[in-house]
């Protein structure tokens, strides 16, 4: 494939990822997150007033028009806890179901938080209180699922070792991909779980702004591999 092929796959590959809302949000979460980790990083330096200034107004545009696109959101996540019932194992299935009603929680709490940001309606600032323990239950339950499924992904890659030697490579490749997949969801919820700390007053916000970046960088690679990947 020539270079000219190659450059208008990638350009069609772009569109077709910035097409798709909810990896939209992903670029534009990296951007708000990358402006709290300057905002945090210059706050003290005396010469750098200009560039918080423009970080915060930045930072603050992403933060409102992100809670503006997540609208409705929550009953995805409440949805998604509900299916959680399909699933086979009892501990997959508590903390799956615990974990996209705390997100869904969370988004709830959100919703209000955007249309009093607005001005649409007052709330105090439990609100955020609460939002923020919502997320931060939620993230805590997925972190538990996740150990569990790569507990259950170690304990079938014993089974499959014992198996005929081609039968064992193909399940193995098909295994390997699970756990690298599963692997990625645990950083990514890990990363997660400093934000509300941070918001709660319990991490430091460097390190929530650095993980919300790294989660982010890992859900847009989530997402290409969704919508881009998958299609070739």
């Amino acid at each position: 494939m020539d270079s000219t092929s190659r450059d208008s796959r990638l350009i069609r590959d772009v569109i077709k990822y910035n097409s798709n809302v909810v990896a939209r949000d992903k670029l534009n979460r990296i951007v708000q997150y990358t402006s709290r980790m300057i905002i945090w990083y210059v706050k003290d330096a005396k010469d750098m007033q200009t560039l918080l200034f423009r970080m915060q107004k930045l930072e603050a545009a992403m933060a409102t028009s992100r809670k503006l696109f997540r609208m409705f959101n929550s009953i995805e996540f409440f949805v998604k806890a509900l299916d959680a019932a399909n699933e086979k194992d009892g501990v997959v299935r508590l903390f799956s179901a615990v974990g996209m009603a705390g997100k869904g929680i969370w988004l709830f709490f959100d919703h209000i938080l955007w249309f009093n940001k607005i001005q649409m309606m007052k709330v105090d600032s439990r609100w955020q209180q609460m939002s923020s323990w919502a997320w931060l239950c939620g993230v805590f339950a997925l972190l538990i699922r996740d150990v569990r499924k790569l507990h259950m992904l170690h304990v079938h890659a014993i089974d499959v070792s014992n198996l005929e030697m081609k039968q064992s490579s193909e399940s193995m490749r098909h295994l390997r991909r699970q756990v690298e997949a599963t692997q990625l969801e645990f950083v990514k919820d890990f990363c997660d779980l400093f934000i509300p700390l941070a918001a709660l007053g319990y991490a430091n916000p460097g390190i929530a702004a650095a993980g919300g970046m790294l989660s982010s960088a890992i859900g847009i690679k989530q997402e290409w591999s969704k919508i881009v990947a998958v299609s070739k």
